[in-house]
């Protein structure tokens, strides 16, 4: 029997996935992570009599990105195992392992497939729904239960209830196994990584010769005794041995891995063990000026003896939890961690000079405009304090079958077999109805403004940060179509105060403040006293607000929305477009393609001109092509392809159709 280890590529949307992508859009080019999962389950299996080896797949991706991930099947296939063990670690990969091992079962239809990891224990017996083309599945810790599962799979026995943790289908019913309660164990590195040293060394020596570096996994502990809510990792926590963890450490140093990721849940929740780990550290540092790593931990663990201990022990970045600068969303959330501690902590951070990275959800039950801009104004302050902090934006997922929108959405089927790649954080699923039209503006803001893991450390634009918590205001959902609605049906005797009132619907836009509309309109209506547009668009405004229509992360309208049914509106833009300017010379577009995973960040565009900006704004399905061009002579007149009326209707078209070249508008 020949045993494979195949360790996914780490993506939740294999599926989909694109030739050459792979490692800009899922690892980046700064480094590669050196999975421990496929080393440690291997060397549970030391004593069993068979062939073994390890396949890493996002290896061999990384290695060629141009492998199709057809190409990367065959690569499994090529080495034809009789069992195949691989791991789902997140809940939003389902699809992408799903995708995998239905495919290798295509090509290898005797292989045996066995599933683990963190994932496992949250879906159950629901894996086989979602995953149908595995044979087994053990959540839990994989120890003697796995030897056992295997040695009843090489000798044909089909009596399975004794074995700890394992789900498997049994005639037409699923059979569940009471849970596995192995704690961590020791292994020993001639097994863990031994067998394997050469393989590792390829790892390091290609990463290095791409002028990036190898990043290992290390754990000091597993589980987390805290209870946050939207936590999908709650599990009883268990320290390790310090000196088994520091050999392992020591061991992979030695084979060129100087960087390491310390993945406990919550570094240094234990003061006594921390102590001691990093008092270690400390001297291994001193002997190994090479040697980093970066680990999370929590806000109200953070002092300055802490951190200082951290600095001195070789650590380079600290991850942080803040979720969001409210106290009523960190109350419902279970956080336990006033708003006010995690900016004691912060200052902590920032003051000592070490890089941090503030983990951030939006969209978390009871959240709102104004809970978003709390979490910009505390963003605009650490930059002002200049200090060396990035974030991780995430979008609010229920990603356990217990939690109620999961229940909810599994109950209307959308969540089903190839639907969970939307339980991604990273990606814009308004259309399945986690996300809104706030929430996608707000995590955009927070790519855009900020330096982030997902558009780079270094991007930031001070200028943006500036305007997100100015009175901008945008709609709600299906708040433009309301708004017409409202218009139209509105007594007013001339029809120019309609005309007027349709174009300062469409420059609410999250793009303008009400000011700035003002100056445009004045511009599209010279016939009209200013006096009078700035009466009307003031008498607008405060009536889509009272609706609820209108929102603002400056100015919070907390108010119901009141939403119709969409309208089957004539030409328009990407009705999921969002349009985001920076007060000066930098316009964006997000611009989702109607793809079945949308990831935030693949759908931005920048530098935008101004007249396709202006263009976009007043392409909703009301105006046609005709009367667009009209309102564009008048607000570039003095400009090229604008002078005159001929001119100006020439222009829009062309830029009308370079608009739907991109799919920004149809």
């Amino acid at each position: 029997m020949k045993i494979l280890f195949v360790n996914p590529p780490n993506t939740t949307s294999l599926h989909v996935a694109e030739p050459g992508k792979y490692v800009e859009e899922n690892i980046g080019r700064q480094f590669f992570p050196l999975p421990r999962i496929p080393f440690e389950v291997m060397a549970v299996l030391k004593d069993i009599n068979e062939e073994k080896d390890i396949l890493l797949l996002d290896f061999e991706w990384y290695k060629n990105s141009s492998l199709s991930k057809e190409e990367l099947v065959d690569l499994v296939a090529q080495q034809n195992p009789d069992l195949i063990l691989t791991t789902l670690i997140a809940q939003a990969s389902t699809d992408s392992l799903d995708w995998l091992t239905t495919k290798i079962k295509k090509k290898l239809p005797n292989c045996t497939i066995i599933l683990g990891g963190q994932a496992i224990k949250y879906f159950q017996e629901k894996i086989f729904d979602f995953c149908p083309n595995i044979d087994f599945a053990i959540a839990g810790f994989a120890r003697e239960n796995l030897i056992e599962l295997i040695s009843c799979i090489r000798t044909g026995k089909k009596d399975f209830k004794d074995i700890s943790g394992l789900i498997c289908k049994e005639d037409n019913n699923i059979l569940t196994n009471k849970p596995s309660n192995y704690e961590p164990q020791e292994l020993s590195l001639k097994y863990l990584y031994g067998r394997y040293k050469s393989l590792i060394e390829e790892v390091v020596n290609f990463v290095d010769s791409k002028g990036a570096w190898v990043m290992g996994t290390i754990e000091f502990s597993k589980g987390c005794p805290f209870s946050c809510n939207f936590c999908a990792a709650k599990s009883k926590y268990l320290e390790k041995n310090i000196e088994g963890v520091m050999e392992e450490i020591k061991f992979l140093y030695n084979l060129g891995v100087h960087k390491f990721y310390f993945t406990d849940l919550t570094f240094g929740v234990n003061l006594d063990s921390r102590k001691k780990i990093l008092e270690i550290l400390r001297n291994f540092k001193i002997k190994n000026k090479d040697f980093g790593f970066r680990c999370v931990t929590r806000a109200d663990l953070i002092t300055t003896d802490f951190v200082n201990y951290l600095l001195s022990a070789g650590c380079y970045e600290v991850g942080i939890g803040i979720e969001c600068n409210d106290k009523s969303v960190l109350y419902s959330m279970n956080k336990k961690i006033p708003a006010s501690k995690n900016i004691e902590a912060l200052e902590i951070l920032g003051k000592s000079g070490i890089s941090f990275k503030l983990f951030l959800i939006e969209g978390y039950e009871g959240s709102n405009a104004l809970s978003s801009k709390r979490t910009f104004e505390l963003l605009n302050y650490l930059e002002t304090r200049g200090y060396n902090y990035f974030i991780q934006p995430a979008l609010n997922r229920d990603i356990l079958p217990s939690q109620k929108r999961f229940k909810e959405k599994e109950k209307k089927g959308i969540i089903q077999r190839g639907n969970l790649n939307q339980l991604d954080f990273r990606h814009d699923c308004r259309k399945e109805g986690w996300d809104t039209e706030r929430t996608i503006r707000s995590i955009c803001l927070l790519m855009l403004a900020y330096p982030s893991t997902e558009l780079g450390k270094e991007n930031r634009s001070i200028e943006l940060q500036k305007r997100n918590i100015l009175d901008i205001p945008f709609f709600n959902d299906l708040g433009f179509e309301t708004a017409i609605s409202f218009i139209k049906g509105q007594n007013v005797e001339s029809n120019i105060i309609t005309d007027l009132r349709k174009d300062t619907v469409h420059l609410i836009d999250g793009v303008y403040t009400t000011q700035e509309i003002k100056n445009k309109l004045i511009k599209l209506y010279p016939e009209l006293e200013k006096g009078i547009i700035e009466k009307e668009i003031n008498f607008l405004i405060e009536k889509l607000r009272e609706k609820g229509l209108i929102d603002s992360f400056g100015n919070p309208n907390l108010n119901k929305q009141e939403l119709n049914q969409k309208n089957n509106l004539a030409f328009t833009r990407n009705k999921n477009m969002l349009l985001f300017w920076n007060g000066f010379n930098n316009r964006y577009i997000y611009a989702p393609k109607n793809k079945e995973a949308i990831k935030i960040k693949t759908c931005f565009y920048k530098d935008i001109p101004e007249e396709v900006f202006e263009f976009l704004i007043f392409s909703k399905g009301i105006n046609s092509i005709n009367e667009v061009s009209k309102k564009l002579h008048l607000l570039f007149n003095n400009k090229k392809g604008f002078r005159t009326q001929e001119e100006a209707e020439k222009t829009t078209n062309q830029i009308c159709s370079t608009c739907k070249q991109y799919g920004f508008c149809y």
